[in-house]
């Protein structure tokens, strides 16, 4: 239900938001400068998106609606070229607030040594040369057991060979 037929939601329904879909989102910044950088991207997608709806929403309700479509439309991307931007502003000053927050963290933790990892947004110790002796100890039907790639030549087909890592 909901649901036009193109895919598209009708005005007025129900549509589930994930994290994922959101407008504005709020990864955990390691320092200020990250938060910064997120902060005015937030800000950005909020000018923008406020920017489309005020010409989209009207186009959307006069195809909906007609004249009075197109007004309530029109009504409708007002509201969103103000509240938009104010939101992008909302998230952006708080995503430079916790950048700020997090930049003694990041000091403390630059100087033991540790990198910030992007996928799981931690600070993590790495050792380049331990991961070395790890990788280059094993075989190639040992790593490509662990990373879970395809050995080379073994089904799929498809590659020029070479390139391999010998073992």
């Amino acid at each position: 239900a909901g649901a036009r037929g193109d895919g598209l939601p009708r005005a007025g329904a129900a549509v589930p938001l994930d994290a994922e879909d959101a407008l504005f989102s709020l990864p955990k910044p390691n320092h200020a400068g990250t938060g910064a950088l997120s902060g005015l991207g937030a800000f950005a997608k909020g000018v923008f998106v406020g920017a489309v709806g005020l010409v989209a929403a009207p186009a959307a309700g006069a195809r909906e609606g007609g004249v009075k479509g197109a007004i309530q439309g029109a009504g409708i991307g007002v509201a969103g070229a103000v509240i938009l931007p104010v939101a992008g502003a909302v998230v952006g000053c708080v995503q430079l607030a916790r950048g700020v927050a997090a930049t003694p963290e990041a000091i403390t933790q630059r100087t033991q040594g540790k990198i910030w990892d992007e996928e799981t947004r931690e600070w993590v110790a790495y050792d380049l040369h331990e991961e070395a002796r790890a990788v280059l100890g094993e075989t190639e039907d040992e790593w490509c057991a662990r990373t879970g790639v395809p050995r080379p030549g073994a089904g799929g087909g498809g590659g020029r060979g070479g390139g391999g890592r010998g073992g």
